[in-house]
């Protein structure tokens, strides 16, 4: 599996994640590392195939942090 992240337009930001074909990927989402809340779940796509996520920013929110984990 691998994780590239990279700025996009308007504030947000891509995730692009390769998993193993038919992989359960879960997108959580943190304020404070603690606490992690599911916000998506993703399926891989296998051959190298980026599953592609646009991550917005939150203005309520000073820090937000992003994990992404295979079931």
């Amino acid at each position: 599996m691998s994780l590239r992240i990279t700025p996009a337009s308007g504030g947000t930001i891509r995730l692009e994640t390769t998993g193993l074909s038919e992989a359960t990927l879960v997108l959580e989402a943190s304020v404070d590392l603690n606490t992690w809340n599911e916000t998506q779940r993703l399926t891989g796509q296998g051959n190298g195939t980026p599953v592609k996520v646009n991550l917005q920013a939150d203005p309520n929110v000073q820090t937000k942090f992003w994990r992404v984990r295979v079931r």
